[in-house]
């Protein structure tokens, strides 16, 4: 496997083993020590935001035990999400607006369209991939624990 590293990060290999996975959450822990990446801080942890492009987005996620995000949707952006470490718990719409329940841990991929409720609670150390389209500013909070 190859691994590129720039601006941002670029793959066009696919993943095949739990050590490729392994590969590239070290290249980019490395991105996030040189400054090439940009994070930001939250109260349940912090995103590492690896790429923004005008087509996508890609963030390393972390969540502190026992910690939740706020219920929230987006009006537009559309996330897919893949749990790399730990176990979580999520709230899920379904397409009839009941809230589904449901634990997650690795190898998990968790999809969120538009105008569906989600939350995450990290049962215990939790880190995430997420890609999604480029709409990081599209955030509409139900509830949320921090009083943002």
């Amino acid at each position: 496997m190859a691994l590129t590293s720039g601006e941002n990060l670029i793959a066009t290999y696919y993943l095949e083993t739990d050590q490729d996975l392994q590969q590239v959450a070290r290249a980019m822990i490395e991105m996030e020590t040189t400054g090439q990446v940009k994070i930001v801080e939250k109260p349940w942890g912090r995103e590492v935001w690896i790429a923004h492009t005008k087509d996508y987005a890609l963030k390393l996620i972390e969540f502190k035990a026992g910690s939740r995000s706020s219920l929230q949707y987006h009006q537009f952006k559309h996330e897919h999400i893949y749990v790399d470490r730990g176990h979580l718990r999520a709230e899920l719409e379904a397409a009839d607006g009941s809230i589904q329940v449901a634990e997650y841990g690795p190898g998990a991929i968790i999809e969120n369209p538009p105008g569906r409720k989600h939350r995450v609670e990290a049962i215990d150390d939790v880190r995430l991939f997420e890609v999604s389209t480029p709409q990081l500013d599209d955030v509409v909070r139900v509830e949320d624990d921090y009083e943002r």
